[in-house]
Formats: structure tokens, sequence, C-alpha cells
């Protein structure tokens, strides 16, 4: 099965890399700051309309308007120790 959870977070970190990289001088690469802002927007609308695309194509137009399910618990013993000693 294809990992959307993965893709969302892969073009998430990418988003991240990609402003860190944005605070720092781009003419070391022979890019002006209009062409950077350029590039910036369109790597960030590409990862939009991709992240878009994956949820219409995971859950449909309905389901993008629906609240997230919870997010099961993590019953990890260590935890369930910490419950039972309180």
């Amino acid at each position: 099965m294809f990992n959307t959870n993965l893709v969302h977070n892969i073009l998430n970190l990418f988003g991240l890399v990609l402003g860190a990289l944005l605070t720092v001088d781009w003419s070391g690469l022979g890019m002006s700051d209009v062409t950077a802002a350029k590039v910036a927007a369109s790597v960030l609308l590409l990862s939009n309309v991709i992240k878009v695309t994956i949820n219409l194509t995971r859950d449909g137009a309905k389901g993008i308007l629906q609240p997230q399910p919870p997010v099961a618990a993590n019953d990890s013993r260590a935890a369930a120790d910490t419950k039972a000693a309180a």
C-alpha cells in the first residue's frame, strides 16, 4: 500500500529545508533575490498541489472536510507502568 503519510512528511521536511535555505544569501549560487523567490514559491506551490492531490485521491473531496480521526495512543509498557504507579 502506498504510504501517503510518508510523502506528506517528506514534502514537509523539504519545505522546512527550503525555508532554511531562503534565510541565507543565494547570490553565491548565482541567483538573484527575485529568482530565488520564484524558485521557492514554485517548489512550495508544487508541494501543496501534490499534498492536495494525494488527499483528494485517498479521501475524496468529502474526506478533506471531515475531521481527522484520533490517533491511537501509544500503550507501551513504560506508559502502562506509569499509569499503574499513579
